[in-house]
């Protein structure tokens, strides 16, 4: 019999000790969660986009947007933060903190409900139409965005089960509630933001009592102010970056519905649902591996960081690469099945969002590192170099080609933000970026050597 290579051996015995059969119950837990989030999101957007007009199923993709990039406002200030801050701290010194940002996330949550009621006031004065949607967002972004503070506690305590029930009450309820509108014929833009709120609510308050031993006493107003004014320095730039974000990609399903009509702005979110399911994967990487990033990079500095990001993107090119790959062959006969052929003239569409969608999976650990390292003004800028691009030529583009423009504008957005986001991750990991060489040859002095200050190293980015 010939003998196992000893490498292989070493392997196994890796895979049999104690904490691998630990990260990979954790693992498998948290992408059964994402699992089931993104299969119930999927088949939910299927069952709205076959039920409701192109009109109405567009009016519903832009108050989706819209809770999204408000909950990414959440990410940048709270979650984010909390994922890197809270990560490494223990004991009573961890109760303390989830206390204080729990109180943090409800004031932000309550302020963002307060903005979106003032538009629907606003709404309603003018007879804009959509008046009731927008009214229907704000208490759905006060029970959503508390729901996804919850999710992060319990994964920042690396209790996916935990998030894995919470998110069948909520995820899963809400699309059992879904299918029952669909199945009573009830199914509206508003009666599907309600179910969202409340299975979200019935999500938070199972999640209350979920990390009620991570909590502590309440902070005083002082520790109060110094928490949020610690988040508010390591997340200001990431919420630059997400406001930046709306002048980027984002932008493009409102400039469908300015220039072109609301029905194509429901058409891009019907395409771009197809591939959702690779969401079980993208969404997990920073939950998951963002504390376990944050941790390695405070332990052993960026060489492990390094090997982080490179082991998170040989995962994604095998997975998320792969599927955007076969999702670009069958484009228009996925549309068909999908759609009943409502859809399929967008197969062109979606070979595109396939490829952008590809971008943004490959570029999601650098961005990650990025946050690691507290480089989040390198987010921000790769956003402003989007938003800049998108408000150019991007806008230019949706003008003179329409729909054909939308397809060149979010291209022109993938390609930038991959190109300016992995130049910051070289320079912040102590590698040459090819886009900053012509430069340091031009001012190089005698000899070679460079005029203008070198990279920062590990330990300086460390203490930074």
């Amino acid at each position: 019999m010939t003998r196992m290579p000893d490498r292989l051996q070493s392997l196994l015995r890796v895979l049999q000790t104690d904490g691998a059969k630990r990260l990979m119950r954790k693992g498998a837990w948290g992408f059964a969660d994402h699992a089931q989030i993104s299969a119930s999101g999927f088949i939910m957007t299927v069952l709205l986009a076959r039920v409701l007009s192109p009109t109405d199923f567009g009016l519903y993709a832009l108050a989706y947007t819209a809770l999204i990039s408000i909950n990414q406002i959440q990410g940048a200030l709270v979650n984010q933060p909390y994922t890197m801050l809270g990560a490494p701290k223990s004991g009573e010194d961890f109760h303390r903190y989830t206390t204080a940002t729990l109180w943090t996330q409800v004031a932000l949550a309550l302020i963002t409900a307060a903005a979106t009621l003032l538009v629907a006031g606003i709404a309603f004065m003018n007879d804009w139409g959509a008046t009731g949607l927008i009214f229907a967002c704000a208490p759905a972004t006060v029970a959503w965005q508390m729901q996804e503070y919850i999710r992060r506690v319990l994964y920042v305590r690396s209790h996916a089960a935990g998030v894995f029930f919470n998110d069948v009450i909520s995820y899963s309820g809400q699309f059992l509630v879904i299918v029952l509108l669909w199945w009573t014929d009830r199914l509206t833009t508003i009666s599907a933001l309600t179910a969202l709120t409340l299975t979200s609510l019935a999500g938070v308050l199972l999640g209350l009592w979920q990390i009620r031993a991570y909590l502590g006493s309440n902070p005083t107003w002082t520790g109060f102010l110094e928490i949020a004014r610690s988040h508010w320095d390591f997340g200001k730039w990431l919420m630059g970056g997400n406001l930046a974000a709306w002048t980027s990609g984002r932008m493009y399903p409102v400039l469908a519905a300015s220039f072109i009509s609301v029905a194509v702005t429901g058409a891009m979110k019907a395409v771009q649902t197809i591939l959702g399911p690779m969401n079980i994967l993208t969404f997990a990487l920073d939950p998951l591996l963002g504390p376990r990033a944050a941790r390695a990079h405070a332990k052993a500095g960026i060489p492990a960081l390094r090997t982080q990001v490179g082991r998170m993107q040989m995962f994604v090119v095998g997975t998320v690469g792969v599927y955007c790959l076969l999702v670009m062959i069958l484009a228009e006969p996925i549309l068909s099945i999908v759609y009943a052929d409502q859809y399929t003239e967008y197969a062109w569409l979606l070979i595109i969002m396939a490829i952008n969608y590809a971008f943004t999976a490959f570029r999601g650990p650098l961005s990650l590192a990025l946050t690691v390292l507290g480089k989040t003004d390198a987010i921000f800028r790769a956003r402003l170099a989007a938003s800049v691009a998108n408000l150019t030529l991007g806008i230019a583009a949706v003008w003179l080609f329409g729909v054909a423009g939308i397809g060149i504008g979010i291209l022109l957005n993938g390609i930038m933000l991959q190109v300016v986001t992995w130049h910051f991750y070289l320079i912040y990991t102590d590698r040459a970026s090819p886009f900053t060489i012509s430069r340091r040859t031009r001012e190089s002095g005698p000899g070679g050597a460079a005029l203008e200050p070198a990279a920062p190293s590990a330990e300086s980015t460390r203490s930074s």
